[in-house]
């Protein structure tokens, strides 16, 4: 996306606009010959009062008014519809392109800088669009009506305006460009604290069980320091803005009535045309003054557009055409991948193995391995640096991304539930999911008999992130999501890890019974799930150093050999614990 999207936005609403910019000279020009009409009358009262017309000048007056009201409210309507529909676009342009971009810039840029971007960067925009940019339209339209007619009037007394107003707004601009760097370096700030913030949040059971308070505390008081003394030097450079406010206020009109008053007493201009000058000068004054706190809202404002425009900017996935041939004897084929996510160290080194359709493939491994990066790769969430990855016998680069998963369903440790109901929540595996088919899922996954004995059952709503279940039921309300879209491949990331025995149990027969006629990859650190595998890969430090079934490993004596043994020992201490 490039950075001009909001201008090609506000382009394809450009006849809103013009009306809008019209109807603001209409507005202008009726209030200047308003007050033609009005120097004219005292001039006629202070030269020839008792043969003047005054039924005509009232008339012409309300007339005028009238006008005047017409074209300000047609002004003020069009150009807040303008901004509102500017806006609406350029937040459904953020909205839609938010689910296209590459997984790697959301682990790249963090949680805090996007939901500060989505939330705080759009406020600015509303403001941007709502207020500022219509005050700044009306304001300058009127004041370059205003001095037009002013020249025609009277030169002299027009120079003294011209001359003062652009020096003040020239220091205004100096000004703003300082706010406007202080402003970039809050919004950064403001993105790591919310980042902070999210962790302590998140952690909150860890931080707690560990009396880490003092520790977050610190973190988050570090980075308010630096926003507190960022915000303190914008107000400071502000408070310029407000003296510049007081000066365009009061020392041009006063210079211009001393003028003014001279030139009176000189018979240059006329008492009527005097008073016409003075109103109009305060008109002018009265609209530059909003101008100095305009630019630097503007530039203020300026900065979150670009925020957004950067992220409108972040490179989307790359997908193709293909949208698949299921009917194949691999599944899923690695050949000589590697990857690396600095481009430094492979976390991946020359990965092959091969999942064939309808069977179930183990991969196991010490933390820190790739294991999780395999399935990221899998996804699509990354592209592999080198070699291949085939997915039903077509190379991935060419598979359709909606398409490719579409064939997959994830059962992960870390299970992602919404603040809705239970229902909602496993109805997000399939569109339009009925009643029946939600509870048929459930029953598949062994959570029906917990969700029925809820007050609520299926109405129960989980809290956020699921905080009101149990990871046993979280994660067995996450199979039931996969039981429901039925994909061909099935995907577990350690779903029996951190649970207890029985719940392990309920689990392990879920998965089983999901796993019939599935292509099944699992991912696990507790081996006795992964015993019926019919290839178990042995992954270590992104290579893959021994693959066959359980037996094979065994009698391979290596690496699976080892942790399983490890394992069987851990176990039988755990039993000698638990019968003590």
């Amino acid at each position: 996306m490039k950075k001009c999207t909001i201008g090609k936005i506000a382009v394809n609403n450009g006849l809103l606009f013009l009306v809008g910019v019209i109807m603001s000279f209409v507005s202008a020009a009726v209030t200047i010959y308003s007050n033609d009409l009005v120097a004219e009358a005292v001039d006629k009262v202070m030269s020839d009062a008792k043969n003047m017309n005054m039924t005509y000048y009232i008339k012409a007056i309300v007339l005028v008014a009238i006008i005047a009201l017409i074209a300000t409210f047609l002004e003020g309507f069009v150009l807040k519809l303008y901004s509102v529909r500017v806006q609406t676009q350029y937040k459904k342009k953020i909205a839609d392109r938010i689910p296209d971009i590459e997984y790697a810039y959301f682990d790249e840029k963090g949680s805090g800088g996007i939901m500060n971007r989505l939330i705080s960067d759009v406020g600015e925009l509303n403001k941007l669009f709502s207020e500022n940019i219509p005050m700044m339209i009306s304001s300058v339209i009127v004041i370059t009506a205003v001095m037009i007619y002013m020249i025609a009037l009277d030169v002299k007394l027009s120079l003294v305006t011209i001359i003062i107003y652009p020096i003040l707004l020239y220091i205004s601009n100096i000004v703003s460009n300082k706010v406007k760097k202080l402003v970039n370096l809050r919004r950064n700030l403001l993105d790591e604290r919310t980042a902070i913030i999210n962790d302590c949040v998140q952690g909150i059971v860890v931080g707690k069980s560990y009396n880490l308070e003092k520790q977050q505390d610190e973190r988050v008081g570090v980075v308010v320091d630096e926003v507190f003394k960022s915000e303190k030097a914008r107000t400071s450079i502000s408070s310029l803005a407000f003296v510049l406010e007081t000066l365009i206020g009061w020392l041009p009109i006063v210079i211009s009535y001393v003028v003014a008053l001279y030139e009176v007493l000189n018979d240059s201009i006329t008492a009527g045309e005097m008073l016409a000058f003075a109103v109009l000068l305060n008109i002018v004054s009265r609209n530059i003054e909003n101008i100095p706190m305009g630019i630097i809202e503007l530039k203020e404002c300026l900065v979150s557009v670009k925020r957004l425009n950067q992220l409108l900017a972040a490179p989307i996935e790359k997908t193709g055409t293909y949208k698949g041939d299921l009917d194949t004897e691999n599944a899923i084929e690695f050949s000589n991948v590697t990857f690396s996510y600095n481009q430094e160290e492979n976390v991946l080194d020359g990965i092959d193995f091969v999942a064939k359709t309808a069977t179930q493939t183990a991969i196991i491994g010490t933390s820190g391995g790739g294991k999780s990066t395999i399935f990221k790769l899998i996804c699509g969430f990354y592209r592999a640096n080198g070699g291949s990855y085939k997915l039903f016998n077509e190379d991935f680069e060419k598979w359709n991304l909606k398409s490719a998963r579409e064939c997959f369903s994830l059962v992960s440790q870390n299970v992602f539930l919404l603040p809705e109901s239970i229902a909602d929540n496993i109805a997000y595996g399939k569109k339009n999911a009925t009643m029946d088919e939600i509870i048929k899922a459930c029953k598949n996954a062994n959570i029906h008999d917990f969700i029925m004995s809820l007050p609520q059952g299926y109405d129960t709503v989980v809290g956020e992130r699921g905080v009101r279940l149990s990871g046993g039921e979280r994660q067995r309300i996450s199979i039931a999501r996969a039981f429901l879209k039925n994909a061909p491949i099935l995907l577990l990331d350690e779903p029996t890890s951190a649970i207890d025995v029985e719940t392990e149990k309920l689990i392990q027969e879920a998965i089983d019974r999901i796993s019939v006629g599935k292509t099944v990859i699992i991912i696990a650190h507790r081996l006795n799930t992964v015993i019926g595998a019919d290839n178990i890969y042995v992954l270590s430090d992104g290579v893959i150093k021994e693959s066959g079934t359980h037996n094979e490993l065994l009698n391979q004596n290596g690496i699976y050999a080892e942790l399983y043994g490890k394992q069987l020992l851990a176990e039988a201490k755990d039993m000698e614990v638990a019968y003590e």
